[in-house]
């Protein structure tokens, strides 16, 4: 069951994220997750695989064979949900197939398969000192030639230098290297060097994110989950940056943990009667230059090639508009965090499509 963890919490992710329910079973037909209201029907999913079929709807059921093995039972109508649940299924088995020594092991920490006093018996086996200072890169090449991606990454990190790259699932990788130390301008500039060679050697626009260094190898789990975190934040509130820590993403982090329900009260409250958010483009990017320059009316017009009375007559409106001076810093930072609950709300709206 171990070895199913990544599988099974993708799929409770699609189900969740689609409103829709599965059962996934193993290869003989036994139950290994029920997601959602659904019943399994093991007697059908039994002569399912008797038969040669891929795909089958028996009932008010479908059923999906994965390239390794897997069934997946859907609601006939829920096709969309059952096509991503197996896109998932089948990733994962690729990535397992591609993983070995190093890469693996890392892989099986990642995805929860070692235990903490596991790692120190396997990274003897391996060679690896426990003792030494690790860091955790996660690339993310956006749908773009995966095979290319990890054949740069290879070359920059190779495994016979003590370096691992570790095909993960969503279309991720994760670049595993012994930290020569643990200054955080010098792992920006690895992770600024990683998406630049991504760019100019695989012709692929990635991001890469990654979280403080983990101090030994029992910690590395720890860096690869604020890698993710980070990731996840930068997707939603960053869109254009190709560089995302952990540390840099604090607030979006907190907005990203929040409940649904708690972002959408904070904007009727900000915004109520009579007030509105800010829609025109030129209003928005007033808004983010001048939060990006320190709430500095001088700097903000030279950025945006502005003389001071147009700028001051842009925020007067924002005031207008909104009820809330950005010039003052309470009301600058109420506005920024109801721009990033806008932001979240309309991500996750876009992902349930």
């Amino acid at each position: 069951m171990n070895g199913d963890r990544q599988i099974i919490k993708s799929i409770e992710d699609i189900t969740e994220i689609m409103g829709d329910a599965a059962v996934l079973y193993d290869k003989k037909g036994r139950v290994l997750l029920v997601s959602g209201e659904m019943e399994s029907e093991e007697t059908a999913v039994k002569g399912f695989i008797s038969g040669n079929a891929d795909r089958e709807v028996i009932g008010d059921c479908l059923y999906l064979r994965s390239d390794s093995g897997y069934i997946l039972q859907t609601r006939k109508d829920a096709e969309k949900t059952a096509l991503l649940c197996l896109s998932a299924v089948n990733n994962h088995s690729s990535n397992e197939k591609r993983r070995k020594g190093r890469a693996a092991f890392f892989a099986d920490i990642f995805e929860g398969r070692v235990s903490a006093a596991e790692i120190y018996e396997k990274a003897a086996g391996l060679r690896l000192k426990p003792d030494s200072a690790w860091e955790v890169f996660l690339v993310d090449t956006a749908g773009g030639d995966r095979e290319a991606a990890e054949k740069v990454l290879d070359s920059m990190f190779p495994e016979s230098a003590g370096h691992a790259v570790v095909p993960m699932d969503d279309g991720l990788t994760a670049v595993v290297t012994s930290a020569g130390s643990l200054i955080p301008e010098e792992t920006e500039e690895t992770a600024k060097t990683i998406a630049d060679m991504m760019n100019s050697e695989a012709m692929i626009r990635s991001r890469v994110a990654y979280g403080d260094p983990a101090e030994e190898l029992n910690g590395i789990l720890t860096a690869y989950e604020e890698a993710v975190s980070a990731l996840k934040a930068g997707r939603i509130f960053f869109e254009d940056a190709t560089v995302l820590s952990y540390n840099s993403l604090r607030t979006g982090r907190l907005i990203q943990k929040l409940p649904t329900a708690a972002c959408r009260d904070f904007l009727r409250e900000v915004f109520g009667k009579g007030k509105r958010m800010p829609l025109d483009d030129d209003t928005r990017v007033t808004i983010d230059v001048f939060f990006d320059n320190n709430l500095n009316i001088s700097e903000t017009g030279r950025k945006l090639f502005l003389h001071r009375n147009t700028l001051v007559y842009r925020l007067e409106k924002i005031q207008k508009e909104t009820g809330l001076d950005i010039r003052k810093f309470d009301d600058a930072m109420i506005l920024r965090l109801a721009l990033m609950a806008e932001k979240r709300l309309a991500f996750e709206n876009m992902a349930a499509t």
